[in-house]
Protein backbone atom coordinates (compact mmCIF):
# COMPACT_ATOMS: atom_id res chain seq x y z
CA UNK A 1 0.00 0.00 0.00
CA UNK A 2 2.85 2.39 0.80
CA UNK A 3 4.36 1.78 -2.65
CA UNK A 4 1.04 2.58 -4.35
CA UNK A 5 0.74 5.75 -2.28
CA UNK A 6 4.22 6.83 -3.35
CA UNK A 7 3.37 6.17 -6.99
CA UNK A 8 0.16 8.22 -6.67
CA UNK A 9 2.07 11.01 -4.97
CA UNK A 10 4.62 11.11 -7.77
CA UNK A 11 1.93 11.28 -10.43
CA UNK A 12 0.12 14.01 -8.45
CA UNK A 13 3.30 16.08 -8.24
CA UNK A 14 3.80 15.64 -11.98
CA UNK A 15 0.23 16.73 -12.76
CA UNK A 16 0.63 19.86 -10.58
CA UNK A 17 3.61 21.12 -12.54
CA UNK A 18 3.45 24.26 -14.67
CA UNK A 19 1.81 24.04 -18.15
CA UNK A 20 5.01 24.64 -20.09
CA UNK A 21 6.68 21.74 -18.22
CA UNK A 22 3.65 19.52 -18.78
CA UNK A 23 3.90 19.80 -22.57
CA UNK A 24 4.18 16.50 -24.34
CA UNK A 25 7.21 15.72 -26.42
CA UNK A 26 7.18 16.86 -29.98
CA UNK A 27 6.56 13.80 -32.16
CA UNK A 28 5.33 11.64 -29.22
CA UNK A 29 1.89 10.02 -29.31
CA UNK A 30 -1.01 10.39 -26.86
CA UNK A 31 -1.06 8.73 -23.40
CA UNK A 32 -0.79 4.96 -23.43
CA UNK A 33 -3.55 2.47 -22.70
CA UNK A 34 -2.91 2.67 -18.96
CA UNK A 35 -3.65 6.40 -18.98
CA UNK A 36 -0.09 7.41 -18.11
CA UNK A 37 0.99 10.79 -19.43
CA UNK A 38 4.47 11.91 -20.32
CA UNK A 39 5.69 13.33 -17.02
CA UNK A 40 9.12 14.50 -18.16
CA UNK A 41 8.78 16.33 -21.49
CA UNK A 42 11.34 18.16 -23.52
CA UNK A 43 11.31 21.77 -22.49
CA UNK A 44 12.45 24.55 -24.78
CA UNK A 45 12.62 27.35 -22.21
CA UNK A 46 10.18 29.81 -20.66
CA UNK A 47 9.93 31.94 -23.80
CA UNK A 48 9.14 28.98 -26.07
CA UNK A 49 12.53 29.09 -27.80
CA UNK A 50 15.74 27.34 -26.85
CA UNK A 51 18.46 29.42 -25.29
CA UNK A 52 21.96 29.65 -26.68
CA UNK A 53 23.17 26.97 -24.27
CA UNK A 54 20.34 24.67 -25.36
CA UNK A 55 21.27 25.13 -29.00
CA UNK A 56 24.74 23.86 -28.24
CA UNK A 57 23.72 20.56 -26.60
CA UNK A 58 19.91 20.51 -26.72
CA UNK A 59 19.65 17.77 -29.32
CA UNK A 60 22.00 15.48 -27.38
CA UNK A 61 20.39 15.98 -24.00
CA UNK A 62 16.95 15.56 -25.60
CA UNK A 63 18.13 12.19 -26.90
CA UNK A 64 19.29 11.16 -23.41
CA UNK A 65 16.04 12.48 -21.95
CA UNK A 66 14.08 10.20 -24.28
CA UNK A 67 16.26 7.29 -23.24
CA UNK A 68 15.74 8.24 -19.61
CA UNK A 69 11.96 8.29 -20.04
CA UNK A 70 11.99 4.98 -21.95
CA UNK A 71 14.16 3.42 -19.25
CA UNK A 72 11.67 4.57 -16.62
CA UNK A 73 8.77 3.02 -18.55
CA UNK A 74 10.72 -0.23 -18.96
CA UNK A 75 11.49 -0.34 -15.23
CA UNK A 76 7.86 0.35 -14.39
CA UNK A 77 6.73 -2.50 -16.65
CA UNK A 78 9.36 -4.89 -15.31
CA UNK A 79 8.45 -4.19 -11.67
CA UNK A 80 4.75 -4.62 -12.49
CA UNK A 81 5.61 -7.93 -14.15
CA UNK A 82 7.25 -9.12 -10.91
CA UNK A 83 3.98 -8.76 -9.03
CA UNK A 84 1.98 -10.43 -11.81
CA UNK A 85 4.18 -13.51 -12.20
CA UNK A 86 5.35 -16.47 -10.16
CA UNK A 87 7.91 -19.23 -10.21
CA UNK A 88 10.55 -19.16 -12.92
CA UNK A 89 8.86 -16.28 -14.76
CA UNK A 90 9.04 -14.18 -11.59
CA UNK A 91 12.76 -14.86 -11.23
CA UNK A 92 13.23 -13.83 -14.87
CA UNK A 93 11.26 -10.64 -14.22
CA UNK A 94 13.42 -9.88 -11.16
CA UNK A 95 16.61 -10.36 -13.18
CA UNK A 96 15.21 -8.18 -15.96
CA UNK A 97 14.32 -5.40 -13.49
CA UNK A 98 17.84 -5.52 -12.02
CA UNK A 99 19.39 -5.14 -15.49
CA UNK A 100 17.09 -2.20 -16.30
CA UNK A 101 17.93 -0.45 -13.03
CA UNK A 102 21.65 -0.78 -13.77
CA UNK A 103 21.09 0.56 -17.29
CA UNK A 104 19.13 3.48 -15.84
CA UNK A 105 22.11 4.50 -13.70
CA UNK A 106 24.29 4.59 -16.83
CA UNK A 107 21.73 6.66 -18.74
CA UNK A 108 21.33 9.06 -15.80
CA UNK A 109 25.10 9.52 -15.64
CA UNK A 110 25.23 10.43 -19.35
CA UNK A 111 22.24 12.72 -18.88
CA UNK A 112 24.09 14.58 -16.12
CA UNK A 113 27.16 14.92 -18.31
CA UNK A 114 25.17 16.52 -21.11
CA UNK A 115 23.28 18.68 -18.62
CA UNK A 116 26.52 20.25 -17.38
CA UNK A 117 27.16 21.59 -20.90
CA UNK A 118 24.00 23.77 -20.85
CA UNK A 119 24.91 27.42 -20.30
CA UNK A 120 21.42 28.66 -19.44
CA UNK A 121 21.14 28.33 -15.64
CA UNK A 122 17.32 28.30 -15.61
CA UNK A 123 17.12 25.61 -18.26
CA UNK A 124 19.77 23.57 -16.47
CA UNK A 125 17.75 23.81 -13.23
CA UNK A 126 14.65 22.56 -15.05
CA UNK A 127 16.55 19.55 -16.39
CA UNK A 128 17.90 18.90 -12.90
CA UNK A 129 14.39 19.01 -11.46
CA UNK A 130 13.15 16.54 -14.06
CA UNK A 131 16.03 14.20 -13.40
CA UNK A 132 15.42 14.43 -9.65
CA UNK A 133 11.76 13.49 -10.09
CA UNK A 134 12.65 10.58 -12.34
CA UNK A 135 15.20 9.33 -9.85
CA UNK A 136 12.66 9.67 -7.05
CA UNK A 137 10.23 7.41 -8.89
CA UNK A 138 12.99 4.96 -9.79
CA UNK A 139 13.88 4.70 -6.09
CA UNK A 140 10.34 3.46 -5.43
CA UNK A 141 10.71 0.76 -8.08
CA UNK A 142 14.18 -0.05 -6.78
CA UNK A 143 12.77 -0.73 -3.30
CA UNK A 144 10.10 -3.00 -4.82
CA UNK A 145 12.78 -4.82 -6.81
CA UNK A 146 15.00 -5.31 -3.76
CA UNK A 147 12.07 -6.57 -1.69
CA UNK A 148 11.07 -9.05 -4.39
CA UNK A 149 14.67 -10.19 -4.80
CA UNK A 150 15.08 -10.68 -1.04
CA UNK A 151 11.86 -12.71 -0.94
CA UNK A 152 13.04 -14.82 -3.88
CA UNK A 153 16.37 -15.44 -2.15
CA UNK A 154 14.59 -16.49 1.04
CA UNK A 155 12.36 -18.87 -0.90
CA UNK A 156 15.38 -20.32 -2.66
CA UNK A 157 16.98 -20.97 0.75
CA UNK A 158 13.76 -22.47 2.08
CA UNK A 159 13.18 -19.70 4.63
CA UNK A 160 9.82 -18.62 3.22
CA UNK A 161 8.67 -15.08 2.57
CA UNK A 162 8.89 -13.93 6.22
CA UNK A 163 5.09 -13.96 6.59
CA UNK A 164 3.57 -16.10 9.32
CA UNK A 165 0.54 -18.32 8.98
CA UNK A 166 -1.72 -15.58 10.39
CA UNK A 167 -0.63 -13.04 7.80
CA UNK A 168 1.65 -11.19 10.19
CA UNK A 169 5.43 -11.12 10.33
CA UNK A 170 7.08 -14.45 10.75
CA UNK A 171 8.21 -15.07 14.34
CA UNK A 172 11.80 -15.67 15.33
CA UNK A 173 10.98 -19.26 16.31
CA UNK A 174 9.51 -19.92 12.87
CA UNK A 175 12.52 -18.34 11.20
CA UNK A 176 14.91 -20.39 13.34
CA UNK A 177 12.88 -23.52 12.62
CA UNK A 178 13.13 -22.87 8.89
CA UNK A 179 16.86 -22.14 9.25
CA UNK A 180 17.30 -25.39 11.19
CA UNK A 181 15.51 -27.20 8.40
CA UNK A 182 17.94 -25.73 5.91
CA UNK A 183 20.87 -26.71 8.13
CA UNK A 184 19.49 -30.26 8.37
CA UNK A 185 19.37 -30.42 4.59
CA UNK A 186 22.92 -29.09 4.43
CA UNK A 187 24.06 -31.69 6.97
CA UNK A 188 22.33 -34.44 5.01
CA UNK A 189 23.92 -33.24 1.79
CA UNK A 190 27.30 -33.08 3.55
CA UNK A 191 26.87 -36.64 4.86
CA UNK A 192 25.97 -37.83 1.37
CA UNK A 193 29.01 -36.06 -0.01
CA UNK A 194 31.27 -37.65 2.63
CA UNK A 195 29.80 -41.08 1.84
CA UNK A 196 30.39 -40.54 -1.87
CA UNK A 197 33.97 -39.50 -1.15
CA UNK A 198 34.44 -42.67 0.97
CA UNK A 199 33.09 -44.83 -1.86
CA UNK A 200 35.35 -43.04 -4.31
CA UNK A 201 38.34 -43.73 -2.04
CA UNK A 202 37.45 -47.43 -1.90
CA UNK A 203 37.21 -47.55 -5.67
CA UNK A 204 40.52 -45.71 -5.92
CA UNK A 205 42.19 -48.19 -3.53
CA UNK A 206 40.83 -51.15 -5.49
CA UNK A 207 42.00 -49.57 -8.72
CA UNK A 208 45.44 -48.97 -7.24
CA UNK A 209 45.71 -52.62 -6.18
CA UNK A 210 44.62 -53.77 -9.63
CA UNK A 211 47.19 -51.50 -11.24
CA UNK A 212 49.90 -52.90 -8.97
CA UNK A 213 48.89 -56.44 -9.90
CA UNK A 214 48.96 -55.62 -13.60
CA UNK A 215 52.34 -53.93 -13.13
CA UNK A 216 53.68 -57.12 -11.53
CA UNK A 217 52.31 -59.15 -14.44
CA UNK A 218 54.01 -56.84 -16.90
CA UNK A 219 57.28 -57.20 -15.01
CA UNK A 220 56.89 -61.00 -15.12
CA UNK A 221 56.17 -60.93 -18.86
CA UNK A 222 59.16 -58.68 -19.40
CA UNK A 223 61.37 -61.10 -17.47
CA UNK A 224 60.09 -64.02 -19.56
CA UNK A 225 60.74 -62.10 -22.75
CA UNK A 226 64.27 -61.37 -21.62
CA UNK A 227 64.79 -65.10 -20.88
CA UNK A 228 63.47 -66.01 -24.35
CA UNK A 229 65.76 -63.45 -25.93
CA UNK A 230 68.75 -64.85 -24.03
CA UNK A 231 67.83 -68.38 -25.11
CA UNK A 232 67.63 -67.29 -28.75
CA UNK A 233 71.04 -65.66 -28.52
CA UNK A 234 72.44 -68.83 -26.94
CA UNK A 235 70.89 -71.03 -29.65
CA UNK A 236 72.32 -68.77 -32.34
CA UNK A 237 75.78 -69.08 -30.84
CA UNK A 238 75.45 -72.88 -30.60
CA UNK A 239 74.40 -73.12 -34.25
CA UNK A 240 77.37 -71.01 -35.25
CA UNK A 241 79.74 -73.19 -33.22
CA UNK A 242 78.23 -76.42 -34.61
CA UNK A 243 78.60 -75.09 -38.17
CA UNK A 244 82.26 -74.31 -37.58
CA UNK A 245 82.88 -77.76 -36.10
CA UNK A 246 81.21 -79.46 -39.05
CA UNK A 247 83.37 -77.50 -41.44
CA UNK A 248 86.60 -78.46 -39.64
CA UNK A 249 85.84 -82.13 -38.69
CA UNK A 250 88.08 -84.65 -40.63
CA UNK A 251 85.60 -87.52 -40.69
CA UNK A 252 82.86 -85.37 -42.05
CA UNK A 253 85.24 -84.03 -44.71
CA UNK A 254 86.21 -87.62 -45.77
CA UNK A 255 82.57 -88.73 -46.01
CA UNK A 256 81.78 -85.63 -48.03
CA UNK A 257 84.67 -86.34 -50.39
CA UNK A 258 83.63 -90.01 -50.84
CA UNK A 259 80.08 -88.93 -51.62
CA UNK A 260 81.37 -86.54 -54.23
CA UNK A 261 83.56 -89.26 -55.85
CA UNK A 262 80.68 -91.73 -55.96
CA UNK A 263 78.49 -89.16 -57.63
CA UNK A 264 81.21 -88.42 -60.19
CA UNK A 265 81.70 -92.19 -60.95
CA UNK A 266 78.00 -92.73 -61.42
CA UNK A 267 77.74 -89.77 -63.75
CA UNK A 268 80.75 -91.07 -65.76
CA UNK A 269 79.36 -94.59 -66.12
CA UNK A 270 76.04 -93.28 -67.19
CA UNK A 271 77.73 -91.14 -69.79
CA UNK A 272 79.74 -94.21 -71.09
CA UNK A 273 76.57 -96.15 -71.74
CA UNK A 274 76.69 -98.74 -68.97
CA UNK A 275 73.34 -100.05 -67.84
CA UNK A 276 73.24 -99.61 -64.08
CA UNK A 277 69.59 -100.48 -63.60
CA UNK A 278 70.20 -104.27 -63.12
CA UNK A 279 72.69 -103.62 -60.33
CA UNK A 280 75.67 -105.17 -62.26
CA UNK A 281 78.27 -103.95 -64.65
CA UNK A 282 76.85 -105.06 -67.99
CA UNK A 283 78.03 -104.39 -71.50
CA UNK A 284 77.44 -101.02 -72.90
CA UNK A 285 74.14 -100.73 -74.58
CA UNK A 286 74.22 -100.69 -78.44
Amino acid sequence: ASVDEERGLLRGVASARSPHVQETRQGEGPPDAAGREEVYPIHAGASGEASSGSKMSGSTIDLWEKKLSKSLDDIRGAVDAIGNSSGASKNSAINRAGELLRDFNTIASNYKTEMRMILDADLKDEYKAKLKEVQKEVKVYDREYKAAKAEADRNRLGLGSGIGSGGGPQTNDATLSAANGVLDKVDESYANTVEMIGNARQVADATEEELKRQDEQLDSIYSELQGIDNNLLRAQKLIHIFSRRMATDKCIQCFALMNMLIIVVIIGLAAAGFDLSSGGAGAPSP
